[in-house]
């Protein structure tokens, strides 16, 4: 995502969308998975040394990595992976498996 000339990067922990300079992804080899958070999780998390920043509001996305259900159409946050790429849906009313194309 780009933005008068700054490119931003999601944060999973706040669910917020930060400038790219203020986002840490590390590779955990112990636990076989990729860290993603900005700095101020982070600094929540104990690393005071990082520098904090004031994130925007009009950034906020709280459904952002929520999977839409191609046959009721709705983003859930429900909506689980049963399997690699294939999901079910969240919704009560659909809850039908399908597969994500990615």
């Amino acid at each position: 995502m780009k933005s008068e000339g700054v490119g931003f990067s999601w944060c999973p922990i706040c669910k917020h969308w930060v400038p790219a300079k203020y986002l840490i992804a590390e590779y955990d080899h112990v636990d076989d998975v990729l860290i993603r958070m900005c700095y101020n999780c982070a600094h929540q998390l104990g690393d005071t040394e990082l520098p904090t920043f004031e994130h925007k509001d009009f950034r906020y996305d709280p459904t952002f990595e929520w999977v839409r259900c191609p046959f009721c159409g709705t983003k859930s946050e429900n909506t689980h992976e049963i399997e690699r790429n294939t999901y079910q849906c969240g919704n009560p009313q659909c809850g039908k498996k399908f597969r994500r194309i990615v």
